[in-house]
């Protein structure tokens, strides 16, 4: 059986739109990258918008939950 360990879910909430995707838990990135591709995930790269979350990475099995709001809403 595989190991999948190293894969970090989520689960993106942008108004009534969910989207899901997964990425390598360890492979290093930065936070402005992660944040453009949430934009390009959800088609609203023109938009200046605010991220949540409601679980910490270290924490997050299998799912952690990223919450996305125009700016200014929140």
């Amino acid at each position: 059986m595989p190991d999948f360990s190293h894969i970090l879910c989520f689960l993106l909430q942008f108004g009534a739109e969910f989207r899901r995707f997964s990425l390598d838990r360890y492979k290093p990135g930065k936070f402005e990258d992660f944040y453009k591709l949430i934009l390009h995930i959800h088609h609203i790269a023109n938009l200046e918008v605010m991220i949540g979350y409601a679980d910490a990475v270290s924490s997050a099995h299998p799912l952690l939950r990223v919450f996305i709001q125009r700016q200014g809403k929140m």
